[in-house]
């Protein structure tokens, strides 16, 4: 299998490029810097059997000074790339989305402005897929997490100050998070592509959940990390209000992705986090 991935140098690009290598497939990226000939050189070249589109910019509550680069990384760099698509008759896309997108369980109503842009750039996809024959699989997360993750993240964050002096200030905690070890999702992004080309499903753009299941509070994920590490977080809830808009309980609207679940808990992820 040959694929095309894009966001290959972020944390969970770079852990699918690794586990795709691991499995025989021929890989190729492409990145912001790739021009429309740069897109249109690769895609004819290298002619792949699904794209992975990864690449996004998250900014939670944005300036007025990010809405360019949002609009850019989040819906015309994924555009360009799809037209390629289209004009080398490369039909099958893996897209990612996430559960933080629906703001109070309503789909069509973004939790902020990045998820205003994901969900636009979906709205883009399934003209792709009524007009030239695009095929879809939307891929929806929750929270990732595992060894080497340099993101400005939460868990990493809790991580790095356990068992020391340093303290970080947050909201109350009562939000629900599913976290979901990094070698869970780029499984779960093989077994879409394979879905995908399989043409296991009848409808051109279908989306699914892909996340651990295990929903716990970030009070009961502090709590679960001091347990397995044998270590205090010095952790302030409520020196912090709530985000505005903040969602509580991310909404699963989608189905769970046929022939896939996670494997890997969040206590043995931690593990794997302290000696990865």
């Amino acid at each position: 299998m040959r694929a095309l991935v894009t966001g290959a140098t972020g944390f969970i690009g770079q852990n699918l490029m690794k586990h795709l290598r691991q499995q025989g497939w021929e890989l190729e990226t492409i990145g912001r810097g790739d021009t429309s000939v740069d897109m249109d050189s690769k895609m004819a070249r290298f002619n792949p059997d699904v794209v992975f589109h990864l690449a996004t910019l998250f900014i939670a509550e944005h300036r007025i000074e990010n809405i360019p680069d949002l609009i850019q990384s989040n819906i015309t760099f994924g555009t360009q790339v799809v037209e390629s698509m289209v004009r080398h008759k490369v039909s099958n896309l893996v897209n990612t989305g996430t559960l933080w997108q629906y703001y109070e369980g309503q789909r069509d109503v973004p939790s902020n402005l990045y998820a205003a842009t994901k969900s636009a750039f979906e709205c883009i996809l399934k003209f792709y897929c009524s007009a030239n024959g695009l095929r879809v699989l939307n891929l929806m997360l929750s929270d990732s997490f595992g060894p080497r993750d340099s993101r400005p993240k939460l868990l990493p964050k809790l991580l790095s100050i356990a068992g020391t002096n340093d303290k970080i200030e947050l909201s109350p905690g009562e939000q629900i998070v599913e976290w979901t070890y990094v070698s869970d999702i780029v499984r779960a992004f093989e077994v879409a592509a394979r879905r995908l080309t399989e043409k296991k499903d009848s409808a051109p753009f279908v989306s699914y959940t892909a996340t651990s299941g295990q929903a716990i509070s970030l009070k009961e994920t502090v709590n679960l990390c001091e347990r397995v590490l044998g270590k205090k977080i010095n952790v302030d809830f409520g020196a912090k209000s709530y985000r505005r808009r903040e969602i509580m309980t991310p909404a699963k609207l989608d189905s769970p992705l046929p022939g896939w679940t996670a494997k890997v808990s969040f206590e043995k992820g931690i593990e794997a986090c302290c000696h990865g």
